[in-house]
C-alpha cells in the first residue's frame, strides 16, 4: 500500500501526489497538496485545506492557505479540462460559501446570484440570452448606420418595398 510523502497520507494509481498531512491523492497524474485534501481523477490537483477536486484537469490556482481554512480558497471542484495546458472548472465551490457554475464558452454563472433574482422576480441570466441580447444590440447599431448611409446616398423607396441600387463609392 502506498503511503504518501507526509504523516498519513495515501496515494494509489499512477504518478499521483499525497504531498499534504493526512491527504489521499487517487488516478492518474493528481496531487492532494494541501492538508486533508483528496484528489481524484485524471491531473486533477486539491491545492488547500481541505480541498476536494475530480474529474479532469482542474484549474490550479495556488492555494490561500494550505493548512488552515480561507475563504478565498475552493473546498470542491469539478474539473472538466482536457489536458494540462488546457485546465477548466465545471463546478467550484468555495470555502466562502459561493458556489459557481462555469458555461462551456468559459462564462461563469454565480448560483447565489442567479437564486436572489430568481426570489426578486426576475429572470435568471443564461450565457445564452446573454449571447443574443449583445447580437440584437449589434443588429440595431448596423440598422441605423445602413439607415443613415442610404439617407446619404439619396436612395428612396422604388414603391415595392426596395431601395433602389445605389452605387457608393470614396468620392
Amino acid at each position: 500500500m502506498p503511503f504518501g510523502l507526509q504523516s498519513n497520507s495515501f496515494s494509489s494509481g499512477h504518478g499521483t501526489e499525497a504531498n499534504g498531512h493526512i491527504s489521499t491523492a487517487m488516478g492518474m497524474a493528481t496531487v492532494a497538496g494541501g492538508d486533508v485534501s483528496t484528489s481524484m481523477g485524471v491531473g486533477t490537483y486539491a491545492a488547500s485545506y481541505g480541498e476536494v477536486a475530480i474529474g479532469m484537469y482542474n484549474e490550479a490556482p495556488a492555494a490561500a492557505s494550505t493548512h488552515g481554512i480561507a475563504s478565498a480558497d475552493a473546498v470542491l471542484r469539478v474539473g472538466t479540462g482536457s489536458s494540462a495546458k488546457a485546465r477548466r472548472d465545471s463546478l467550484r465551490v468555495m470555502k466562502s460559501g459561493a458556489v459557481v457554475v462555469l458555461a462551456a464558452d468559459g462564462t461563469t454563472f454565480d448560483v447565489a446570484t442567479e437564486l436572489a433574482k430568481i426570489s426578486a422576480g426576475a429572470a435568471p441570466s443564461t450565457p445564452k440570452a446573454d449571447r443574443v441580447a449583445a447580437l440584437e444590440a449589434e443588429v440595431a447599431q448596423l440598422k441605423e448606420i445602413v439607415a443613415k448611409l442610404v439617407q446619404l446616398a439619396g436612395v428612396t423607396d422604388n414603391g415595392a418595398g426596395r431601395s433602389s441600387e445605389v452605387e457608393l463609392s470614396n468620392a
